[in-house]
């Protein structure tokens, strides 16, 4: 299995933070607390959460968002694939030609009626 130097330097880790500004100027990310293990597996953990730290004007303040689908946390793509990582199916970062982007998606983590709050 081919690993990254992104996925060397998480890959067996714990407590994980990572921050994401998209091109939009939203800043959002998202928390691992368990050891990431495995690769091209999903990563259980209920304690991992998503959160927004600036979203251009639609929420005033940072927020956090919990789990719903403990089973879905974080996916740590293989070196091969177009992806860098996801958290759950709500936030995709993934490699095209040398430039990282995200996705984002709201699905596996609680946003209490909040909509487009990471970007």
């Amino acid at each position: 299995m081919c690993t990254s130097v992104f996925n060397q330097r998480i890959i067996n880790k714990e407590h994980i933070i990572i921050i994401i500004e998209d091109t939009n100027g939203n800043k959002f990310g998202g928390y691992v607390n368990v050891k990431i293990d495995k690769i091209d597996n999903w990563i259980n953990d209920p304690k991992s959460f998503l959160f927004s730290i600036e979203t251009k004007r639609r929420i005033q303040r940072m927020k956090k968002f919990d789990i719903k689908y403990l089973e879905d946390a974080f996916w740590l793509y293989d070196q091969s694939s177009n992806y860098l990582f996801t958290f759950g199916c709500d936030i995709y970062v993934y490699k095209e030609s040398y430039k990282t982007k995200s996705y984002c998606k709201q699905r596996s983590y609680e946003y209490k009626g909040i909509t487009n709050a990471l970007c």
